[in-house]
């Protein structure tokens, strides 16, 4: 139940607002930015567990076999990740778990800050910042 007289949600429906960020020729990825199964959060404690360790102890970024092949890269090399907000290098992993067009890093390594490849603007309705679609190219380091 919610803290409502009877009990229901109340739903508000927004329009659709559509990213600033775009795709170009120089930044033709979106990278999506988030959790994965086996940390949590920043994981200043989930990064001290071994056996959370023994599944992923280092940051990555993932990106589909298609664009692999498309841009001449290699799944298990270091690449640089550029967006117009900034840049890291990591590691590239080949998943089919992500889409064409489209990179999947998470934000529990403070080796790599994936968030400083964000942007600095607001929603202006969550108060929430973009995280999850940033343009980007990946460069061979």
């Amino acid at each position: 139940k919610f803290n409502t007289p009877n009990g229901k949600a109340k739903l508000y429906p927004v329009e659709y607002i559509p990213q600033k960020e775009k795709i170009s020729i120089e930044y033709p990825f979106i990278l999506n930015s988030g959790r994965i199964l086996y940390h949590y959060h920043s994981a200043t404690m989930s990064r001290r567990a071994k056996v959370l360790n023994e599944f992923v102890s280092e940051t990555y970024v993932l990106m589909n076999p298609l664009d692999l092949l498309k841009y001449g890269l290699k799944s298990e090399i270091q690449v640089k990740i550029i967006s117009r907000q900034g840049n890291l290098i990591v590691k590239l992993i080949e998943s089919n778990e992500v889409a064409e067009g489209e990179l999947f890093m998470p934000w529990h390594f403070n080796e790599s800050l994936v968030n400083k490849l964000t942007r600095d603007e607001l929603d202006p309705l969550s108060r929430i910042a973009p995280f999850k679609f940033t343009a980007c190219r990946v460069e061979k380091c």
